[in-house]
């Protein structure tokens, strides 16, 4: 069904799916958990390495992704080069929580997304099938709904939303943008759904709580579950998915859900770096 390749510096991956009908092939990377802000004790023979050169080399890996074969063990494009990529998810945690205060404070939620965006957005230089860049979908992590909601403990700014406002408007794309101080947390909920080569994909903010389960019940029924593949939920943390209601509705043949804070919770194959 799936498969999955570990990166290694962070959480990483890219999976393939062949879906029944229509034949075609859905093929994305998964990475998570970023945490630009938070030092590597040792990374590469150097100590004390910033989360900033960390992802640096994680999307240098990614970049050489196309050129890369599958190892030749049976599985979903076996032997062959891994060849153009439909998207890519960061599944949350961009920014560390900014916690502290004075010199041993983590950096701002806003220096960190502007490191992300440095990174990845422009950093990262894959094509999807038709030659463009692959679109990069983002889900909030509890790190950035602490930094955007406020924490028990001080943080330095007490509060910025940098991040969650600026994953917001590129994933929903509001009319206007959103602004730090337009941004209610409350109200402003990062989910979103679409359909990608038959796949259905849902993305949610942190995890599928009581405010994500209703909308995906709401919506559901206008989903093309016969023609999609299955159904993935995108989000950072376990949480609850999918009530008994609506698995019960889901005609798909698979579904399961991707979370950044797990081990890739579904039978897949998958392969290290050093087997390709």
């Amino acid at each position: 069904m799936g498969l999955a390749v570990c990166l290694g510096a962070q959480t990483a991956g890219v999976f393939a799916f062949r879906p029944a009908a229509p034949s075609t092939e859905v093929q994305f990377v998964f990475t998570s958990d970023a945490h630009y802000g938070l030092t590597k004790a040792s990374f590469r023979s150097a100590s004390n390495v910033s989360a900033h050169i960390v992802n640096m080399a994680l999307v240098a890996k990614v970049n050489t992704l196309p050129a890369t074969r599958f190892p030749d063990d049976g599985g979903i494009g076996a032997g062959r080069s891994v060849g153009a990529l439909d998207f890519l998810v960061e599944g949350g945690d961009v920014a560390n929580r900014e916690e502290g205060t004075g010199p041993t404070a983590i950096q701002s939620a806003a220096l960190s997304w502007s490191q992300f965006v440095a990174d990845y957005y422009e950093g990262l230089t894959v094509k999807d099938r038709t030659g463009l860049r692959a679109q990069l979908y983002v889900v909030p992590g509890n790190h950035e709904a602490s930094n955007a909601a406020g924490f028990y403990k001080p943080m330095t700014p007490a509060i910025d939303k940098t991040p969650m406002v600026e994953i917001f408007n590129r994933m929903l794309t509001p009319t206007p943008p959103k602004r730090s101080a337009t941004f209610d947390y409350a109200r402003d909920r990062v989910i979103h759904s679409k359909d990608i080569g038959g796949v259905h994909f849902i993305f949610l903010q942190v995890w599928a709580d009581s405010a994500g389960r209703a909308w995906m019940e709401s919506v559901f029924p206008s989903a093309p579950c016969s023609r999609t593949a299955g159904i993935v939920n995108v989000h950072h943390d376990r949480g609850m998915t999918m009530s008994s209601r609506l698995r019960h509705k889901a005609s798909s043949p698979v579904y399961f859900s991707l979370a950044g804070a797990l081990r890739y919770p579904v039978t897949i194959r998958r392969h290290s770096m050093e087997a390709m």
